[in-house]
């Protein structure tokens, strides 16, 4: 009987190990800041930025072409430009969900995860004109990430779209941005 006590400890808390995840942070991209192309704006607690593509993008290098969606469609239209989310740190990430909608082909919709420059995770669109999660998953033991982009050569991301999964925050009364400003 007390062999099997130890099996179900043991078990319950390998299957708990995942679900200590959490999301924490959503980016909602609802404040539609008057930026131009390079120019950083705090959104939801982290660093925003839409710059040029680059080699890595469907549509190649050199473009930046954006806004933001109406009040009523909160969001961001990438028509040809990269949009980059930067933490000051690297977090361990177990998932990233993306929600945007595609309108220039299977593929032209991506997103990366980034440590140091260095690519960590991707994804891209199947559908074309269909809401759609863009997902990168890096399992039970996550990854360490410092910087996330959303490339499209015509695409919008959707308002509280970018969902980022991470281990358990200490306490678990502080916002994403509240934790970040303790690093700063």
């Amino acid at each position: 009987m007390k062999g099997y006590c130890y099996i179900l400890i043991a078990l319950v808390l390998l299957l708990a190990a995942p679900l200590s995840a959490q999301i924490v942070n959503t980016i909602t991209f609802d404040t539609q800041p008057a930026v131009g192309c390079g120019d950083i704006w705090v959104e939801d607690g982290v660093d925003c930025m839409v710059t040029y593509t680059t080699d890595e993008d469907a549509c190649g290098a050199g473009s930046c072409w954006f806004d933001f969606g109406d009040p009523l469609d909160t969001g961001i239209w990438l028509a040809a430009a990269r949009l980059v989310v930067m933490f000051d740190q690297a977090y361990r990430v177990y998932s990233v969900e993306i929600d945007v909608i595609d309108y220039c082909g299977a593929g032209c919709t991506m997103c990366f995860a980034y440590e140091g420059g260095t690519t960590v995770g991707s994804d891209s669109n199947v559908y074309i004109a269909v809401h759609e999660v863009l997902t990168m998953n890096f399992g039970v033991d996550g990854i360490m990430v410092d910087t996330l982009a959303v490339s499209s050569c015509e695409g919008f991301i959707m308002g509280n779209t970018i969902r980022i999964y991470s281990e358990t925050v200490v306490n678990d009364d502080r916002t994403w941005g509240e934790v970040k400003t303790l690093y700063r």
